[in-house]
């Protein structure tokens, strides 16, 4: 890579000549930004390939975005059963008196598809399919919202954060 002195120059980056220039500030295209917010340090323009397949593209976010709903789902998962182990016996029978059939929701809403498909699970709880149930309600809304983070004014991670724990 062949880079010249602070305020401008030429870098060769996957086989592509990129002149830059510091000096000078940019106007960054991208529809998120209304095609009018400069960006002194942006040292490329957005195109529609570098939003796809670039650093910080679409399927990058939305893969970190199903990577922390995942992580958030697998944490929720061991508070949940910690608080669960030490509640007291009668609140406990109380809460699975009012679950669908005694299901968890996630493994209510897989039986149910399952028995409007003329299949029954067996067993009903736990079960592969409640599993991915439960753990398609955290990862889906994550790779939905790292997709729209750097995307959508206002989306930031403190948004992000209340948003996972209102899930």
């Amino acid at each position: 890579m062949d880079r010249m002195e602070p305020g401008g120059g030429v870098d060769e980056v996957g086989g592509l000549a990129v002149d830059y220039d510091v000096a000078e500030p940019r106007v960054n295209p991208h529809p998120a930004a209304g095609g009018a917010a400069v960006d002194e340090e942006m040292e490329m323009p957005w195109t529609p390939e570098a939003d796809v397949l670039g650093s910080g593209s679409m399927l990058t976010d939305l893969a970190r975005g199903a990577v922390a709903g995942a992580v958030g789902t697998w944490a929720m998962d061991r508070v949940t059963q910690w608080m669960w182990s030490r509640e007291d016996a009668e609140i406990r029978e109380r809460e699975m008196e009012v679950r669908p059939g005694g299901l968890d929701p996630a493994h209510a809403i897989a039986n149910r598809v399952a028995g409007a498909m003329g299949k029954d699970l067996s067993p009903r709880q736990p079960h592969p399919a409640g599993i991915g149930v439960h753990y398609a309600l955290g990862i889906v809304p994550g790779a939905v919202y790292g997709a729209l983070r750097n995307r959508v004014g206002g989306v930031d991670a403190l948004g992000g954060l209340l948003y996972g724990l209102g899930l």
